[in-house]
């Protein structure tokens, strides 16, 4: 774990602590600890080819299927990124992988996002990604969202509806508010249409997100579900943080979903 990340969960207890404000998400991790937990080899997922890849979080599940059988799932790919232009080098992605197979870019800044009605600015809108497994046996399915080049805006992806052969995985799409036969690293939560999507499939989905910038500075949690706090923008010109001057710093206020002790920009 490194500094920036240990900081972030550190500011995440103090939260929860405090007042209980965020008690129900985790925080994405970088991609040495996102690699090492999908059983990936160093370097997969930027060799994806978007670019480097900082952070991000994913899911994990193994199942059987016999052969000819479809799986199938439901996905919606979200950002705060800005949208392509000859100067942005970032293209945050998700991905599905299985077993034996190589990684898939399901969606990225390319993919004819459109304004979104959540607190992130734009949407894939629900998509649905299948593959025929020609050969029976186990195989293990492997989601995630993450950022790439840098921490500056955070992507999220949410899932539903994964069935195979026709029928559920399990979990009735999700909808037992549980990641019950699933393993998870990062900030990986079932949410309702309350987080400004309807689920494609049932009342709830899955959400994995990649978090805000960890390096911030907490001015205020004094209850009713309010922080003020001060975010470092990364510049496109690639300064870091600790090299911008004041002028280019944001104040942002956010606010809990009541509810889901998730924390989205007002």
């Amino acid at each position: 774990m490194n500094v920036r990340h240990a900081l972030t969960c550190l500011i995440a207890t103090l939260l929860c602590l405090r007042g209980g404000v965020i008690c129900a998400g985790t925080v994405a991790v970088p991609t040495s600890e996102l690699e090492a937990f999908l059983g990936f080899p160093h370097d997969t997922l930027s060799g994806a080819g978007n670019g480097p890849t900082v952070e991000g979080s994913a899911i994990q599940r193994t199942f059987s299927a016999e052969p000819g059988d479809a799986l199938t799932f439901n996905y919606n790919f979200l950002t705060s990124e800005s949208l392509p232009s000859g100067l942005n080098t970032v293209n945050d992605f998700a991905f599905v992988a299985l077993v034996g197979g190589e990684v898939t870019v399901l969606a990225d800044l390319f993919a004819g996002l459109d304004a979104s009605t959540t607190t992130y600015a734009n949407e894939s809108g629900y998509r649905t990604w299948t593959v025929v497994l020609t050969q029976g046996g186990n195989y293990t399915l492997k989601i995630g969202v993450v950022d790439t080049v840098d921490f500056s805006a955070d992507s999220a992806l949410l899932i539903d509806n994964i069935t195979i052969g026709g029928q559920l995985l399990d979990n009735l799409g999700f909808e037992d508010g549980t990641l019950t036969q699933y393993s998870s690293i990062g900030d990986a939560r079932v949410v309702g249409a309350g987080f400004g999507v309807a689920p494609s499939e049932g009342g709830r989905q899955l959400l994995l997100t990649t978090v805000p910038e960890p390096m911030t500075l907490l001015l205020a949690a004094l209850g009713g579900g309010i922080l003020l706090i001060v975010r470092h923008s990364f510049g496109r010109s690639g300064l870091g943080k600790h090299n911008q001057p004041q002028s280019q710093r944001k104040l942002h206020r956010y606010a809990s979903e009541e509810g889901t002790g998730s924390w989205h920009e007002r």
